[in-house]
């Protein structure tokens, strides 16, 4: 299963995981399943391929809003020259977000990673605990990094990852 994963968009694993969410619940298609209304069932191809294809109508069926807000598009590489970030700067501002307008957009971290917790769980079929929610976004990020394609913002989105994670550590 995890071979189709590679070279998802973040908006395809989004649908991927309702999908998988919603359609382990369902026991026949045609009562019930979002999916199948879309076309009335008529879909040339299976209902992940579908979802591989169709992403935001696969949102749009189970009423899951996508918006990506993670990197503006302006935003330099890793490589490119930008403004000079220390330490300090890149801890604060993970700190920030960390605590402030992602946690007011997305909620408790440690609630929200339960949540991809419980998606990615049913998708790879075994079982991802929120702490490792919180290392795999920071290797997705290392791997953004490694690629060239990452930003300065990575490096401050590892940072709050790695805060949200000691957090979920030292709690249970």
């Amino acid at each position: 299963m995890i071979d189709c994963l590679e070279g998802c968009t973040p908006e395809q694993l989004i649908a991927y995981g309702a999908y998988y969410l919603v359609c382990g619940e369902i026991s026949d298609c045609s009562k019930g399943c979002p999916l199948w209304t879309i076309d009335g069932g008529q879909r040339p191809v299976s209902c992940s391929n579908y979802v591989k294809r169709y992403p935001a109508e696969v949102l749009k069926a189970f009423g899951v809003e996508y918006a990506p807000t993670d990197v503006p598009t302006d935003a330099p590489t890793v490589g490119e020259t930008a403004a000079h970030m220390t330490r300090a700067a890149c801890l604060d501002k993970a700190k920030a977000c960390a605590t402030g307008h992602r946690e007011q957009d997305y909620g408790k971290p440690e609630d929200n990673f339960a949540v991809i917790a419980r998606l990615w769980s049913a998708y790879l079929d075994c079982e991802i605990g929120r702490q490792d929610v919180a290392n795999m976004m920071i290797l997705q990020k290392m791997g953004r990094i490694t690629s060239g394609t990452g930003t300065a913002d990575s490096y401050v989105d590892i940072a709050g990852y790695a805060a949200c994670g000691c957090e979920i550590a030292t709690a249970e």
